[in-house]
């Protein structure tokens, strides 16, 4: 846990690209840190289209700057394979999740297949060329995902 913490403070955003359910993955990040009380979680989760996602993470980005007794909240999001499964084919709502994902300093996706985890780690270096990304996996199904990093 600290060392995630560390990573939050120095700027570096971590993503967790996981198969796990939503519940599941939620409790898991709290308890290593990457999802802390007082955050402010924006929840893109059961989405039915892409209109809707792109709306969600909108709000996601113009509240990333919320602030609590003075101080700025942290933010981070929780997305599901089904949301993410109408954000990837969608140029606007790709562009709208990685906007909110740069003002995030946590993102958890969960339910994910594993070419929707390749498919996000390459929308943030389509996205951002300059960006440097790592992925690590413990399995088979995360090899097309530390492939695309």
């Amino acid at each position: 846990p600290r060392t995630i913490a560390t990573l939050r403070m120095a700027g570096i955003r971590v993503w967790v690209l996981t198969g796990d359910k939503v519940e599941t993955a939620v409790e898991i990040a709290k308890s290593c840190q990457l999802i802390d009380e007082g955050m402010r979680l924006v929840w893109v989760v059961g989405a039915s289209s892409a209109a809707g996602c792109v709306d969600a993470l909108a709000e996601a980005a113009d509240g990333a700057s919320t602030k609590l007794k003075g101080r700025p909240m942290g933010q981070g999001m929780v997305l599901d394979g089904t949301s993410i499964g109408h954000i990837l084919p969608d140029s606007d709502a790709r562009r709208a999740l990685y906007n909110a994902a740069v003002r995030s300093s946590s993102c958890v996706c969960c339910r994910l297949s594993p070419m929707q985890k390749r498919e996000l780690v390459e929308l943030v270096r389509e996205q951002n060329q300059q960006a440097i990304t790592l992925a690590i996996g413990d399995g088979a199904n995360d090899v097309p995902m530390i492939q695309g990093a």
